[in-house]
């Protein structure tokens, strides 16, 4: 090979390490933010569920640092009779950690953005410390929506739906 092909090979691979760098920071810049809970829908057998009901309340922050912390709720979490977070019944305990879900931890952007990887360093769901968590990411203008094909609740699929704060 000649020494002018050569370099234009290079200087070809260089421009699209470029780009892809160029596209992967374009990617992490999207996600950085405060966004709130849409939605989240999971399909079992071919039949949709929303687990946390119509209403779901929910805040996820990613930060430039590769941080994040994220919230999710039902909105008819019951309130504990006792007044106490404590002194919660069997019932009162279990409908709350069945309607929500709290982790935080580091994160990063895999494919150019197409995947995003949490890793949990504290979850109100203990088997997730320490283990990557991949969705299957899409970005468009101010939402941000992921797909979860290894779910915890026992669906094939889970879908949420995120929305940039304002």
């Amino acid at each position: 090979m000649n020494t002018i092909v050569r370099l234009a090979l290079l200087a070809a691979l260089q421009l699209g390490f470029a780009g892809s760098a160029r596209a992967q920071q374009a990617a992490a810049d999207a996600v950085i933010g405060t966004w709130t809970l849409v939605s989240e829908t999971a399909l079992h057998g071919g039949k949709t569920t929303e687990p946390l009901g119509p209403h779901p309340l929910g805040c996820m922050m990613l930060d430039r640092g590769g941080r994040f912390i994220l919230m999710i709720a039902r909105s008819d979490l019951p309130r504990f009779a006792a007044g106490k977070r404590e002194a919660g019944t069997p019932e009162e305990n279990k409908a709350v950690l069945a309607g929500s879900l709290s982790f935080f931890g580091t994160y990063r952007l895999d494919g150019a953005g197409g995947v995003l990887i949490l890793r949990p360093e504290a979850s109100t769901f203990p088997n997730w410390v320490g283990a990557d968590q991949k969705r299957q990411l899409t970005l468009s203008g101010d939402e941000m929506k992921w797909v979860n094909r290894a779910p915890a609740i026992g669906a094939e699929v889970v879908e949420v739906v995120w929305r940039r704060a304002r």
